[in-house]
């Protein structure tokens, strides 16, 4: 579950500072001596438009480097070309010494901005978040790193593109609902002291289009959707509760997951195999059947009706790869029923049925 996507407040006075000078392609340059002659950082964007840099921006205190004034710019677009430089703070992030403050290269001011994209250069050395955006944003060819809480954060519908990410307190890349992310390069991130006990992905939400490297695992280097099945267990009555499954999942129909080798199994979410990469096996989880209500015993058409009961009479569909499970009290995972001929119909999965008050992980599916 994300987590404080702003990464705590911005500074309550903000100078708005007169914009820079117009280029030769119309637009609206930032540099060091502007921004310093007309007040200092924070530099508050607060009009629709293009804007470039043509210098390094440095920030020599805790503060932030570039505000997008939320009220001013909902619902409108503005362009930030880095242009090849650098927006430079005062902060550093290394192994449990990652500032985890409220500084940043770029982010929001009072409230969610409009429609930004942002690309083609670097931003490093902000104590929250480097790059925070809004919804049906973009970030493009962006190198970030040391950064006291995530990299980057891109709310809904927005594009994550081409990015490098090091060295953060919390996660690399945070996305909303419906935000899409490829070739991406995430390491080094969880570095903060300040959040004992949560283990922060590289990369969090989102649904990747091409393949992105993570070097925790989060991410798939091709594109395949991934999959899991859950460290914890629900009986039959929560087995499709939302929130069962992370972020930017939900619970699989076998149909979904029925060919292991194109997709990713993600073992930094779920359950992982005893050695080696791959799938966990001789698991037998939950399953979506996709058919009417139903509690009979047929595996792939029970599914304790409608994943609503409980009843010890009543049976969900399992499936489990590698190694087909016995129980007891009708709980028997057995191979023949609605799914019959698990070599033709289901395979490289043997199905079964549980009773609906039986805990049993799930199989959870990327969106």
């Amino acid at each position: 579950m994300r987590r404080g996507f702003w990464g705590g407040a911005v500074a309550a006075l903000v100078l708005a500072i007169p914009m820079g000078a117009v280029s030769g392609d119309g637009r609206i340059e930032i540099n060091q001596e502007s921004v310093l002659a007309s007040g200092g950082f924070p530099f508050l964007i607060s009009n629709t438009g293009s804007y470039v840099l043509t210098s390094d921006l440095v920030v020599s205190t805790d503060d932030s480097a570039i505000l997008l004034h939320g009220p001013l710019l909902a619902g409108r677009s503005v362009s930030l070309d880095l242009n090849g430089f650098a927006i430079v703070g005062a902060s550093s992030c290394s192994v449990g010494a990652c500032p985890g403050g409220s500084a940043s290269g770029i982010g929001p001011f009072a409230g969610f901005a409009g429609r930004v994209t942002v690309r083609n250069g670097a931003v490093r050395g902000f104590s929250g978040v480097c790059v925070s955006l809004a919804s049906d944003s973009a970030v493009e060819d962006v190198l970030v790193s040391s950064c006291g809480r995530d990299g980057i954060v891109a709310d809904m519908r927005s594009v994550v593109l081409r990015n490098r990410v090091s060295s953060t307190g919390q996660r690399g890349i945070n996305m909303g609902a419906g935000t899409t992310f490829a070739h991406n390069t995430v390491s080094n991130v969880n570095l903060s002291a300040a959040f004992p006990g949560i283990d922060f992905p590289a990369v969090e939400g989102g649904s990747a289009t091409a393949g992105n490297f993570c070097d925790d695992g989060s991410c798939s280097r091709v594109t395949r959707r991934r999959f899991y099945a859950t460290t914890a267990t629900f009986v039959g009555a929560d087995a499709d509760d939302p929130g069962n499954c992370a972020d930017g999942f939900h619970f699989a129909s076998l149909w979904e997951i029925f060919a292991p080798s194109d997709l990713k199994y993600d073992s930094s979410l779920g359950a992982a195999p005893t050695s080696g990469p791959g799938p966990v096996s001789g698991l037998a989880a939950w399953i979506h059947t996709g058919n009417s209500d139903s509690a009979a015993n047929q595996m792939g058409r029970a599914n304790c009706n409608g994943w609503s009961s409980i009843d010890v009479t009543d049976k969900g569909s399992v499936v489990v790869l590698g190694t087909n499970t016995s129980g007891s009290g009708g709980n028997s995972m057995i191979s023949i029923g609605f799914w019959d001929s698990p070599s033709v119909a289901s395979s490289p999965w043997i199905p079964g049925y549980f009773a609906c008050n039986q805990p049993r992980p799930i199989w959870c599916v990327e969106d």
